[in-house]
């Protein structure tokens, strides 16, 4: 042990939870089990950062989304949706379902977060809730300001279906939200 040194040129034992990448690939936000991370000049000199915890307490992240005209905004996703608009010098909590629901924190996680490729201050959320609970789905339509909650399974209440995945496309000019949710087999809807 006199003698140590590093034997790769990246982050070593990481579990990326997301990543978002732009599509000349040069930038790129990870969500992790140890934070959040940027890289810059990927395809030629990548620089990244050291991790980021926007709430400061070094928890894991499981989301990330990274606006499509702006690279330095980006939000992260763990119990609570946070936002940068700096490249991660400096974070601010945009929703909380534990605030708003009064939701356990150590029960949920938001699982999927996705910008609408031609509408960035529409932002939408996936929430998965550990046990019976369900989680939910979660748009903001003014850039993460203010949140409203899109029923699937449900009409009233806060715990709809677990989320897994979301992406947008447009069909026929109408902007449409694909929702990726978990296989319940005592549900008679089909998602």
């Amino acid at each position: 042990g006199k003698t140590l040194f590093e034997i790769n040129n990246g982050m070593e034992a990481i579990q990326v939870n997301d990543i978002n990448m732009t599509t000349n690939k040069d930038t790129a936000w990870i969500a992790s089990k140890a934070g959040i991370r940027r890289v810059t000049n990927y395809t030629s000199t990548p620089n990244w950062t050291n991790a980021l915890f926007p709430n400061g307490d070094g928890s894991p992240y499981y989301s990330i989304a990274m606006h499509p005209k702006n690279s330095n905004i980006a939000y992260a996703g763990n119990v609570r949706i946070y936002k940068t608009i700096d490249a991660g010098a400096t974070w601010k909590e945009m929703f909380s379902p534990e605030k708003k629901y009064a939701w356990l924190p150590q029960m949920y996680r938001f699982e999927a977060i996705e910008i609408c490729p031609w509408d960035p201050n529409l932002i939408v959320a996936g929430a998965f809730y550990s046990g019976n609970e369900k989680g939910g789905v979660f748009y903001s339509t003014d850039g993460g300001v203010n949140w409203q909650q899109q029923y699937i399974d449900i009409i009233s209440g806060d715990k709809d279906v677990d989320v897994w995945d979301l992406t947008f496309n447009k069909e026929a000019g109408n902007t449409v939200l694909y929702v990726g949710v978990e296989y319940n087999t005592s549900s008679k809807s089909i998602y």
